[in-house]
């Protein structure tokens, strides 16, 4: 509003406080229309978007989350984006008609994402590669900060550019074509229902029902190549949830149908210090701890499904943690370590 103004009326000194009562005007001959301003942003109660405001008094998360909503989405009306807020989480507070328009113009000051309208429809203006600089939004935001010269981030996963297709695929409950290309074996194609996106260790997964294995099984985005969408509905009804899904499972290997197994470790005084502040898993305890002197002075326990990934975060530590139970896993540590000189 204050940008049409300066436009409209160059003359006109808005002030940069929101009591609207102090508007001034440089030419004399404009005063009635000054007045007439005035008025209209006081009973409007229009706020200054100056950029010196504090960016947390204008729910930065709501914006994004806005953003979000329609790059997933595509095209929104305002009605359709005030409702899916209300239906997101049922102790959310309705968001007003005007604090939607307050953060489509934070977007725009702050993050320079542009949200242009069409016919009554919203849709987020992503022309000229800012699809992948929103991209590392989804991933890196939500706190607004972006000086890059003083935020050091780590790299966008990998396969982060089939992100947009997938989540409107889960969003519109349909399937997606590609063809996957694993390391080990040679590629195939495969119809996907995707149920969720999964981030670990610089690569991006999903998860979904694959036609070829009619099973649910996890995929890394960037072994997919000509991923397109489908007008094909999901086959079945998924009941899916994906915590549950990952609930015993440390990394990309999940499956609600696994039995985790009771894991006993030890530790050195310095990775029992990078276990405590970074727990392997939510099962995680330290049951004991021995101050006498000896190497391994902790004990943590936890439950969960043993996998390749949790082998690998195990052999991390090296000689900092010794497998305790159960002796399958011993002796896996062993094997690995075995072939390693070996090699």
């Amino acid at each position: 509003m204050f940008a049409y103004q300066w436009f409209c009326f160059p003359d006109l000194v808005l002030p940069l406080s929101n009591d609207g009562a102090k508007l001034s005007c440089k030419n004399p001959k404009m005063s009635e229309c000054a007045k007439t301003v005035t008025n209209f942003l006081c009973s409007r109660r229009l706020k200054s978007y100056d950029k010196t405001r504090n960016p947390t008094i204008m729910s930065r998360n709501k914006a994004i989350w806005i953003a979000k909503l329609l790059f997933r989405r595509g095209q929104l009306s305002r009605e359709e984006i005030l409702a899916a807020w209300a239906s997101c989480d049922e102790n959310a507070k309705p968001m007003a008609p005007s604090t939607f328009y307050d953060n489509r113009h934070l977007l725009w000051e702050r993050y320079g994402i542009n949200i242009r309208v069409s016919h009554g429809l919203y849709s987020l203006d992503l022309r000229e590669g800012r699809e992948q600089e929103f991209l590392n939004q989804l991933f890196y935001d939500d706190e607004g900060y972006d000086n890059s010269d003083t935020v050091i981030r780590e790299p966008r996963p990998a396969g982060y550019v089939c992100i947009a297709a997938i989540s409107r695929a889960m969003d519109s409950h349909t399937c997606v074509e590609a063809v996957y290309s694993p390391f080990d074996k040679p590629k195939y194609s495969l119809l996907l229902a995707p149920y969720c996106l999964r981030v670990f260790r610089g690569r991006c997964y999903v998860v979904g029902f694959s036609s070829a294995h009619r099973e649910v099984r996890t995929f890394a985005l960037d072994r997919m190549e000509s991923l397109q969408p489908t007008p094909h509905p999901f086959p079945h009804a998924p009941k899916f949830d994906a915590k549950q899904y990952f609930a015993n499972s440390f990394g990309v290997y999940g499956g609600a149908d696994r039995s985790p197994e009771h894991i006993v470790l030890e530790a050195d005084a310095l990775n029992a210090s990078f276990l405590r502040t970074l727990p392997l898993h939510s099962s995680q305890k330290e049951t004991k701890t021995d101050a006498d002197g000896g190497k391994y002075v902790c004990r943590f326990e936890l439950d969960i499904c043993i996998s390749p990934d949790f082998v690998h975060e195990l052999l991390y530590h090296g000689a900092g943690i010794r497998v305790v139970s159960p002796e399958h896993l011993r002796r896996e540590i062993k094997n690995v370590a075995k072939k390693i000189l070996e090699a």
